[in-house]
């Protein structure tokens, strides 16, 4: 059954609901019992998103719906006919193995995705991606975690864009050769609010790599032989449950604000986002209260 991408609200909700009760039935198992530890746990609890844990369904729900909300009042009311890029950086240097991935330095890699979004108007989201077969395609030794980052720009033209992306591609490998380190395509504005979704997504697939091949005549033989380019191409599919739990200890207790950023007039728009999204959830959590008050009055 084809996966139905993360461009809508629902598909968004449905996606994390769906992996956040995956997660909790892989952890009531035996060997999921000790798979995270208790600051994890109590982080993933409802009533810690107010902290806007990243690894909080009910925080990145929130998150989530106050940015699009945001964004789409922005572009009704000032940039209806803007061109809106979305851009994805992904090179090898923030791909580790994933007993190290825990540790790396989000803010370096803000720091980098700053440097090549100078000068434009953007909100970008840093994200990690579980790679779990480059052993058996021979590019590594174990999972390896893809730390990347996904952009929305405007106000530039997509020329000036796509100049951006290419000086990562020629400059910074890629961890799968002949997939590129960098990407751009352009939207109109109503298309790129889906991928405000998608930028701000949990970890919900997992990529498994497989070598491109092609056939080749041995003229010794006159037989058609199939043989690898060297290059490979990746695959998506629903993460297992066992990898959705790896991830939560590879976002361990980083919050959204942590991972998401901006520039230009993308800042204001982070700004507000996150403090909507907040008043939101503590006006929750206060209505949770005071129900609950009257139960056991």
């Amino acid at each position: 059954m084809k996966r139905e991408p993360i461009l809508t609200e629902r598909v968004f909700i449905k996606t994390h609901d769906k992996i956040d009760e995956a997660i909790t039935k892989k952890l009531l198992t035996p060997r999921g019992k000790e798979l995270l530890n208790l600051d994890l746990r109590d982080a993933m609890l409802e009533r810690e998103a107010k902290q806007l844990y990243a690894i909080n369904k009910r925080s990145r729900i929130a998150f989530a719906k106050s940015m699009h909300r945001t964004f789409k009042r922005l572009i009704h009311r000032k940039a209806k006919k803007a061109a809106y890029h979305f851009v994805t950086l992904a090179p090898a240097k923030f791909a580790i193995p994933i007993s190290q991935a825990s540790d790396m330095d989000v803010a370096r890699i803000v720091k980098w995705a700053r440097r090549h979004l100078r000068k434009c108007h953007f909100i970008a989201c840093v994200e990690a991606a579980i790679y779990p077969n480059l052993a058996k395609a021979g590019i590594a030794r174990e999972i390896m975690v893809s730390w990347h980052v996904h952009a929305i720009v405007w106000g530039a033209k997509r020329e000036a864009v796509k100049e951006r992306v290419d000086k990562v591609t020629n400059r910074c490998p890629s961890l799968l050769p002949g997939v590129p380190a960098g990407h751009v395509a352009t939207f109109t504005a109503d298309e790129i609010l889906g991928r405000v979704w998608y930028s701000l997504k949990a970890p919900c697939s997992e990529n498994n790599v497989y070598p491109r091949k092609t056939e080749h005549f041995d003229w010794k033989t006159g037989e058609i032989i199939t043989v690898p380019t060297g290059w490979f191409e990746q695959k998506k599919r629903e993460i297992r449950p066992g990898n959705a739990v790896r991830m939560v200890g590879v976002m361990g207790t980083r919050t959204i604000p942590d991972l998401v950023f901006a520039g230009g007039k993308g800042t204001a728009l982070l700004e507000w986002a996150e403090k909507a999204a907040r008043r939101k959830l503590e006006k929750e959590d206060r209505e949770t209260e005071t129900r609950l008050a009257r139960l056991f009055k």
